[in-house]
């Protein structure tokens, strides 16, 4: 089993928000495929990844990076 947590705070248009992030998972078979891109819609500035878990897990992440 694996536990992970997290905390984040910031300020967006003047206004202050935080949270926190709890989860906690288990693998049945302990055995995956992971396949995932990076796209650049601006390049070496702007990038979307998307990543897609498989077979023990059916799970997908998507992420959009800045770089200033």
């Amino acid at each position: 089993m694996v536990k992970n947590g997290g905390n984040f705070s910031g300020v967006a248009d003047g206004i202050t928000f935080s949270g926190k992030v709890d989860g906690k998972a288990k693998a049945d078979k302990n055995f995956g495929v992971v396949a995932g891109a990076d796209i650049y819609l601006i390049p070496k500035r702007l990038s979307v990844s998307i990543e897609g878990r498989f077979i023990d897990e059916t799970a997908g992440t998507i992420g959009v990076n800045y770089r200033f």
